[in-house]
């Protein structure tokens, strides 16, 4: 897909540059070619709860069709290059490549899917479950993206970044991250998280990856 965009707008992006704001106007679709990004909303004290994160390669779609006025921001969590495709490029591309519009629909229903996800991880799976849910899927779609060494991959997230995308307190993640790795089922040390069995984790994560709208002939996983 990037290699048919001939007019892009690249930035490049610092840690905690943000590509919208809440309350400002959305942007043109954005593709993250490198680094990391999260979308995030936050209480006026601060308080943050991250709705997502984008890897290499994902589109990071702001609703311009649809809303004046952003409900949500779109950060970098890394060092970041990004482009923007405006409306006219992407309907000028989509007369010759139909499969340009088809990704971006895909990226965007597998996106309110994992919102819907994170829902019900809040709502109803147990901390232990929350956190190896979560996990479980950032490596499942590392591992799509070719971003991982067998059981192993390294992560942009801190323990402050995976609280803030589920809901507990870093006390909790750090205290429930242990009880999974004497379980045997993972460990992070640093940023780099180490899944011995992912059928296993997947288990115990109630874990399905339909959501995720892998397309037919994905590397399998597990």
């Amino acid at each position: 897909m990037l290699n048919s965009l001939s007019q892009v707008n690249q930035r490049q992006l610092s840690p905690e540059d943000d590509l919208v704001h809440e309350g400002g106007p959305p942007r043109e679709p954005t593709i993250f070619l490198s680094g990391w990004g999260i979308r995030y909303t936050s209480l006026q004290d601060g308080r943050r709860q991250i709705l997502g994160y984008f890897l290499p390669g994902d589109i990071a779609d702001t609703n311009i069709d649809v809303s004046p006025v952003m409900d949500h921001s779109i950060a970098a969590l890394t060092k970041a290059i990004v482009v923007e495709i405006s409306r006219e490029t992407i309907a000028g591309l989509a007369e010759t490549n139909p499969n340009i519009v088809k990704a971006i629909q895909l990226s965007k229903a597998a996106s309110i899917a994992s919102l819907h996800e994170t829902i019900l991880n809040l709502g109803q799976r147990s901390a232990v479950e929350r956190t190896a849910h979560f996990l479980c899927e950032l490596f499942v779609r590392m591992k799509l993206i070719c971003l991982t060494d067998e059981t192993s991959c390294k992560i942009a997230m801190t323990r402050v970044d995976i609280a803030d995308a589920i809901g507990m307190t870093t006390v909790h993640v750090n205290r429930t991250v242990k009880d999974l790795r004497t379980a045997g089922l993972l460990d992070l040390e640093g940023k780099t998280l180490t899944i011995p069995d992912l059928e296993r984790l997947k288990r115990a994560a109630l874990f399905n990856p339909s959501y995720l709208y892998l397309r037919p002939g994905s590397a399998k996983i597990g």
